[in-house]
């Protein structure tokens, strides 16, 4: 994505769906790196009557992660679909027929600077969890302490604000994406996209928030 728009000229021609749902897939198991990093150390330190039980707890959390990102993709179409439809009605623009397939193909492969997002915050949690296990006795450790350092640790916050760089990333190249999608003025097309980016940053932060929180 060194050239979004040149991808995405290249893209009208047509995208094969099964590359656009790998990358949208790949995703979605970047964003489970970390919970994957923290379920590992859990399992080291539970009882072994627990295990069972945290072990299908983190496959379920696993599975629902790689599900919303594919449920975020759907949503994130429909609402720039919506503002291009808002925008060109009753201006000199037009939706083109069957844009929101094509639409949806191109937001799809602007998820994939979402796989550094979710190797970082791996990387991140591995750090984190690492140091308390340097700092400690296993045997003093439990999975909700494990838990609560990830909260307010510095690389975690640090994993906050590369997250949202790499968020307005996305939001560049989905900038293309509408704009060749509709063949309007990529200024109009930056304005479509920006909306759901900054929601993106503005959802990551209050959720980084709450948990810092405690809420």
């Amino acid at each position: 994505m060194s050239d979004p728009n040149g991808f995405y000229e290249r893209g009208k021609s047509g995208l094969s769906v099964r590359y656009v749902l790998g990358i949208v897939g790949l995703a979605g198991v970047a964003s489970s790196l970390s919970a994957i990093v923290l379920l590992y150390y859990q399992l080291q330190i539970v009882p072994g009557a627990a295990t069972t039980l945290l072990l299908t707890g983190g496959v379920v959390t696993l599975l629902a992660n790689v599900l919303s990102v594919f449920a975020f993709w759907f949503v994130y179409a429909v609402v720039i679909h919506l503002l291009a439809m808002g925008i060109t009605e009753g201006s000199m623009l037009s939706v083109p027929e069957g844009s929101f397939r094509r639409l949806s193909l191109f937001v799809g492969c602007g998820f994939l600077p979402d796989v550094l997002a979710g190797i970082n915050k791996a990387v991140a949690t591995f750090l984190t969890v690492r140091t308390v296990f340097a700092t400690a006795e296993p045997s003093e450790l439990d999975a909700s302490v494990l838990a609560a350092s990830l909260q307010g640790a510095t690389a975690m916050r640090m994993t906050v604000a590369v997250t949202a760089v790499i968020l307005l990333w996305r939001g560049f190249i989905w900038a293309f994406a509408v704009k060749h999608a509709y063949d309007i003025e990529l200024r109009t097309a930056g304005a479509i996209a920006a909306v759901p980016t900054v929601c993106s940053v503005l959802l990551t932060v209050l959720v980084f928030n709450a948990r810092l929180l405690g809420l």
